[in-house]
């Protein structure tokens, strides 16, 4: 049905008499930049002196504007204001869509309005828009391509409904709480670090202050003593640690000692173990201490070997707690027992359980956030610790209540089992997030919470046998979470809309999420299913490829990740940071994490890096990256079959122009070409090829050996069997090294060599070639920037001693000689083993020093060398240059002589020129080293060549002779020890190259016909 102006502000079809009452949105979106300071809130601010209007430098039409509802019925009649003055942006010609909580959107009118400021009216037939959660208006024209809104009103005939819930200040409850025992002074021995940081911070009534030892450290015993007057009674104290984000200084093992007269022996009370945990810790007393003079908390250790303390806090207990109105409640006062009536209710005196027994009784209370059973986690210390890792999720037991500063909660809480729960209370939807914990006990709890912020369970402890902790939480106001074993999406629209709080926490099966609705309504309004399913996927991975599932190490703490408008994206002590204006969709829509999911598995990378074992100096943005490029690979969309390491363009050398596959070239030039260690090469990128290509190899192409790869093992391939290796988990069983490993008085120098030793290990194959030409087994004396610089030194003595040690366990040679060509462009030839085929000087073309290969032409090449005569000047990669790999584009300086292609085997074709005069040089150099003595004469012959092939023991051999195009010419079997004659009487005079086979890898000599 299509409405024009005349009808809209004359006729109508339905009478505005029925639109009574006005109903607000509670977010809206649009896919266009808005100018700075017209934002699209502007347009239902309730003010139609400021506007809406897309970005000036932009053509904003079409213009998508989605308006979101919850609570409302109907829509039946929209008004939309124009800016009060101007014309740039009135819309004109716009498209009207509704659509309920998981259903389509349905258009519900065209429309046509005058391009002036007056306001223009729909008057919508029947109940206009039916109980709408989106109202879509799609702008097609407007004026200057630009679209602008004062003031958009919507109407209903029915008020809209707000979610109801108990509101309950908890007020009058303080005769029942707990009394805390004044502290008259107290002291500490040895001295505190300094004044600012003195023991009178522990009793200041200030979490913010606290107490430090002395810098230097140690000091063990540190005895703090609190001095009381008579009169009193300690049935527990209460430690908080520093609330700085430190750990530095949190207790670990404590005894409590007390005196009954100020000149008194010191008497033995407890011994309490606090685990060196960041969350306040209750300690009970076996007896109530009464009329004492002094306790000694007596440290005896503390987290990095200092003790530090925000508050320590002595509370006797009231018995009354627990038993008032015991008779109309169930014991935690979450449910009326059977039989309560209205007329006990209406008994009751104190304001706070006449409310609560009011809401039960009429249902009115949200009973599914407010009381639940918390699971118990390992501490994060403890986790972090067994994996090597940084700490996960420090925010498990989300409660889904948010609480507001200057208000009370109230807490009844079931049996503790022997550990000290806290409400942890985090403002999250703050700039500037604020972070507070409060120590809970059994029994009743109210507390005064001092800053906005969303409320999490504290209870952390290694014995994973604790039963669950019930509580029941009757104040704050009802946020949720997003569970989503457990949630529909119309719980999850809910969330979104319930304008409680500005972020949702989301729970998944390996992470947790806190993320700003904003940004979920904008990009996954529908569901958080699929979002919160693409994280685990990332989180997933990254446990596979660390080993966690191989060796029984995946951990119960999830990992977790928050969100802000500011700060960028890093790994922190909590976890993942991302910054949304960074780009909403790659963060807040499955699909757009998926478009590049690299950053989110880098900083969870930096979390689940193995330290500091895999994290030398040099690999801070490297071993994490492992993960990222796997996840690219596996789950990316931007590159397809690929990962931004084979396809985003770079600058081999920062010099030349940017180009698909330019890091890895870039690697090889650097470490190959001109023979320099991977780690002095600035780039991280660079210094990350080398892993990637073992990824390649062992977990996509099967060792060249036909072995099950990472997929066919989740899919439910069996291990090979046999004394092969199960190589698809090589980097997980690599890693598993390395956190069984004491790394204490390790150097970077250890952690390389170990890294390449325990490679070899695991694959059970000599990758010394491999480290050797991907520069990680290199002489190294270099100052490697990394956030902070440090020293790598390696000398030619240990690069010889790790290769000797690596012979020593006789593993053969990887059956490819060119794993430090690898790509994903060329990883189903490494697994396929396809062999290189071409003619020379067919299908390669030349242009302003670049060879473009034809692809069809040239078959299954994994990488093209540039020669001058016997140097190797340049690589580059299958697929250089082409975003379809239908070419590769090959460096041909003027001085160059020759381009060979090269197989997975290390077979070399040459590719250009066509031919090579007998003076040329072909670009493949003698064999020297432990091979020299591999002794090929006469050579230059006229008619036989031997063979002695001599240091190679008895192994079985393989001799190849070709051409200088690559064609064969001679093949054989022979065994090391044995001479043999190679019959050349019948080859045309010219070069040949004799190839021998063997554990080492491929051996090359010259041999001249004449």
């Amino acid at each position: 049905m299509k409405y024009i102006s005349t009808l809209l502000f004359g006729i109508g079809l339905c009478s505005a008499a029925s639109a009574q009452f006005q109903v607000s949105p509670i977010f809206a979106t649009s896919p266009r930049p808005a100018q700075p300071g017209t934002e699209l809130s502007k347009c239902f601010d309730g003010d139609v002196s400021t506007i809406y209007h897309s970005s000036w430098s932009i053509n904003a039409i079409p213009d998508t504007v989605d308006f979101f509802f919850n609570g409302v019925s109907n829509v039946n009649k929209i008004e939309y204001f124009p800016r009060p003055s101007g014309l740039n942006g009135v819309w004109q010609k716009v498209e009207l869509y509704s659509r309920k909580a998981n259903t389509a959107f349905v258009k519900a009118a065209d429309l046509t309005w005058a391009n002036d400021n007056t306001m223009k009216v729909i008057n919508l037939p029947g109940n206009g828009l039916d109980t709408p959660a989106y109202v879509r208006f799609v702008v097609t024209q407007a004026t200057g391509n630009f679209s602008s809104c004062a003031e958009m009103k919507f109407w209903s005939s029915a008020a809209q409904v707000v979610p109801i819930d108990c509101t309950n200040p908890g007020d009058g409850l303080t005769g029942l709480l707990d009394t805390k025992v004044a502290v008259q002074n107290a002291s500490v021995s040895p001295a505190a670090n300094s004044a600012g940081e003195g023991i009178d911070k522990t009793i200041d009534n200030n979490k913010s202050t606290f107490y430090h030892s002395s810098w230097a450290g140690g000091g063990f015993p540190i005895e703090m003593t609190y001095n009381f007057q008579g009169n009193n009674q300690i049935n527990y104290i209460v430690y908080t640690p520093r609330q700085d984000g430190s750990g530095n200084g949190h207790f670990g093992n404590v005894e409590i000692w007390y005196k009954t007269t100020p000149n008194g022996t010191p008497i033995k009370a407890k011994d309490a173990s606090l685990n060196f945990s960041g969350t306040p810790s209750r300690i009970e007393l076996a007896s109530p201490l009464v009329n004492v003079r002094a306790v000694i908390v007596k440290v005896l250790s503390g987290q990095s070997n200092f003790a530090s303390c925000a508050e320590m806090e002595f509370f006797k207990k009231n018995p009354a707690s627990g038993s008032v109105y015991n008779n109309m409640f169930d014991s935690l006062y979450s449910v009326l027992k059977p039989g309560v009536t209205q007329a006990q209710i209406d008994t009751v005196s104190m304001p706070f359980f006449k409310t609560l027994a009011q809401c039960l009784y009429n249902h009115t209370y949200q009973r599914k956030f407010r009381y639940q059973s918390y699971k118990v986690y390992p501490q994060v210390g403890t986790t972090a610790a067994s994996l090597k890792t940084s700490t996960y999720n420090s925010f498990e037991n989300p409660t889904g209540i948010a609480f507001k500063a200057n208000t009370k909660a109230v807490l009844f809480v079931g049996a503790t089992n022997g550990v000290t729960p806290s409400l942890r209370v985090t403002d999250f939807g703050s700039a500037s997030i604020t972070d507070r914990s409060y120590v809970l006990s059994e029994g009743l709890n109210v507390i005064d919470i001092t800053a906005d912020g969303l409320g999490y369970i504290n209870y952390y402890n290694n014995d994973s046998t604790k039963p669950d902790i019930k509580i029941h939480i009757a104040t704050g106001r009802v946020n949720g979470y997003y569970d989503p074993k457990t949630d529909t999406d119309t719980d999850w629209f809910g969330y979104l809309t319930n304008q409680i709080y500005p972020t949702l926490d989301i729970k998944g099966r390996f992470v947790n999420l806190n993320y700003h609705k904003a940004a979920l309504l904008g990009n996954s309004p529908q569901s958080g299913h699929a979002l919160i399913g693409v994280y685990d996927s990332i989180v997933n991975t990254e446990y596979i490829l660390m080993g966690l599932y191989k060796y029984n190490r995946v951990p119960k703490n999830h990992m977790f990740a928050w969100s802000a408008y500011s700060g960028g994206w890093y790994a922190g002590g909590w976890g993942a940071h991302f910054d949304l204006t960074w780009g909403e969709p790659g963060l807040a829509n499955a699909e757009g994490v998926k478009v590049s999911p690299w950053g989110i598995a880098h900083e969870f990378g930096h979390v689940n890096q193995v330290r500091p074992g895999f994290v030398w100096t040099g690999t801070t943005e490297v071993t994490n990256n492992l993960y990222s490029v796997w996840v690219d690979y596996t789950m990316g969309t931007s590159y397809p079959g690929r990962s931004r390491l084979d396809d985003e363009p770079v600058s081999p050398d920062d010099v030349r122009p940017d180009i698909a596959g330019g890091r890895i070239n870039g690697a090889i030039l650097h470490s190959l070409v001109k023979k320099r260690a991977i780690m002095s090469n600035p780039d991280v990128f660079k210094r990350l090829v080398l892993f990637w290509q073992l990824e390649l190899y062992y977990q996509s192409a099967g060792a060249s050996k036909n072995l099950p790869t990472l997929q066919q093992r989740l899919t439910g391939t069996p291990a090979p069997g046999g004394n092969q290796p199960d190589v698809a988990f090589w980097l997980g069983d690599m890693l598993e090294k390395v956190r069984t490993t004491n790394d204490a008085g390790l150097t970077n120098k250890d952690f390389i060599l170990n890294c390449v030793k325990n490679v070899c290990d695991v694959v059970k194959e000599d990758l010394s070639d491999f480290f050797v030409k991907s520069g990680l087994l290199a002489p190294i004396d270099e100052i490697v920037d990394d956030y902070s610089p440090g020293r790598i030194t390696i000398t030619q003595q240990d690069v010889t001693n790790t290769i000797n040690a690596i012979k020593a366990k006789n593993y053969p040679a990887p059956v490819s000689p060119v794993i430090h060509y690898l790509s994903a462009n060329s990883v189903n030839t490494f697994k396929n083993l396809q062999t290189v085929s071409g003619t020379s000087g067919v299908g390669a073309t030349l242009s302003n020093n670049t060879i473009t290969v034809d692809a069809s032409q040239w078959q299954h090449a994994v990488a093209f060398e540039t020669y001058k005569n016997d140097t190797l000047v340049d690589v580059a990669i299958f697929g250089t240059g082409s975003g379809d790999n239908s070419f590769t584009k090959v460096l041909f300086p003027n001085t160059a002589t020759a381009v060979f292609a090269i197989g997975y085997n290390g077979e070399k074709k040459l590719v250009y020129p066509a031919t090579l005069p007998n003076q040329v040089v072909t670009g493949i150099p003698e064999a020297n080293g432990e091979h020299a003595n591999i002794k090929v004469y006469p050579n230059p012959t006229s008619s036989f060549v031997n063979v002695t092939l001599n240091g190679e023991g008895k192994r079985a051999l393989d001799l190849r002779m070709t051409d200088i195009t690559g064609t064969l010419m001679h093949a054989r079997r022979a065994f090391g020890g044995e001479t043999v004659q190679v019959d050349m009487s019948r080859m045309p005079p010219g070069m040949y190259f004799l190839q021998v086979l063997s554990k080492h890898g491929v051996i090359t000599k010259k041999v001249i016909k004449q």
